[in-house]
């Protein structure tokens, strides 16, 4: 069987199992991400686009994570396979922890520290610091990536928001302006839009990206169109 397929059917087999899995976990709490509780997801992608870049070579990915949740506070773990530049398939892994500060009703300051590691990029490895102040549905985004591209420091400043549309349909749109500091690279402006249904617990969802100064990333930071599908629990 090629391995793009075989890829394909672990992934929804992966998928199925969780989607029961949050079922049953429906049957014993209303609200799996009430303080103190477990929460996970599990995804498949046909190409994984970060800033901007794809990370797996336009490639598939399969995505998973778990974390424990409190009132305010959360931590967990998350990882993907990727494909970078010089290198064979890899797997990021991420741990990560946040902390949210609740200012009014309307509006709330999240705070997250995560390590970014590889298994096969040793190079890429580093640290991701952010902050996600949201005003009633704006997301106002600020992260410092420390070592971007296995390079240097970068700065990204976004506005992220999503939209209810006809059919049951979620739109989301994430725009950013990306400040980098390697040789040979400039800034750029990246966008991600997605279309989300859904149903059965399975967030199923069709998107493109676009970045503003592709040309520099030799063929990894086109105009990309891509599916996915998202089970969280």
């Amino acid at each position: 069987m090629n391995p793009r397929l075989r890829f394909l059917l672990a992934g929804a087999i992966i998928l199925i199992g969780l989607k029961f899995c949050i079922r049953a976990n429906a049957q014993e709490t209303s609200d799996s991400l009430q303080p103190g509780k477990i929460f996970g997801e599990a995804g498949l992608t046909t190409n994984w686009v970060e800033r901007g870049v794809t990370q797996t070579d336009k490639g598939y990915a399969l995505q998973a994570g778990v974390g424990y949740r409190w009132t305010q506070f959360k931590m967990g773990l998350w990882g993907s396979n990727v494909k970078l530049p010089g290198t064979d398939d890899n797997l990021n892994l991420r741990l990560y922890l946040a902390y949210k500060f609740v200012l009014t009703t309307n509006a709330d300051l999240t705070a997250r520290y995560t390590f970014n590691r590889y298994y096969q990029g040793g190079s890429n490895n580093g640290a991701l610091t952010g902050i996600d102040l949201r005003i009633y549905e704006y997301h106002f985004l600020y992260e410092v990536n420390s070592n971007w591209e296995g390079l240097d420091p970068s700065t990204r400043v976004a506005l992220t928001r999503d939209w209810q549309i006809p059919y049951n349909l979620t739109l989301s749109v994430d725009g950013g302006y990306n400040m980098v500091k390697a040789d040979g690279f400039s800034n750029y402006f990246d966008v991600k839009t997605l279309v989300n249904y859904e149903w059965a617990g399975v967030t199923y969802a069709v998107g493109n990206t676009f970045n503003s100064n592709s040309g520099q990333f030799d063929g990894r930071g086109g105009l990309y169109f891509f599916l996915q599908a998202t089970a969280k629990f």
